[in-house]
């Protein structure tokens, strides 16, 4: 689920937590992941580049494969809410 106000949005994932978040005082609001200066675009950047869940994690020990998960869910939830809008 994505809800958003004007200072954050928050990713919630199937337990509940809140694994991505954008807040303007992080990235200039970019979706990153919490706790983290991580960008949701920086992952995607290595998806796309051929990397797996496994590289990311190995790259930045401090992501679990989940984290890598919620960052594609958040993009998916961001085109959706764009192409329903």
């Amino acid at each position: 689920m994505l809800t958003q106000n004007r200072m954050q949005y928050v990713v919630q994932t199937t337990d509940n937590m809140s694994t991505v978040i954008s807040n303007l005082d992080i990235l200039g609001g970019k979706p990153i992941i919490k706790n983290t200066r991580i960008s949701v675009e920086i992952i995607l950047e290595w998806i796309a580049s051929g990397a797996t869940e496994k590289d990311i994690v190995q790259y930045y020990p401090h992501l679990s494969v989940e984290d890598v998960r919620d960052a594609v869910r958040c993009a998916t939830s961001f085109v959706r809410a764009e192409t329903s809008a």
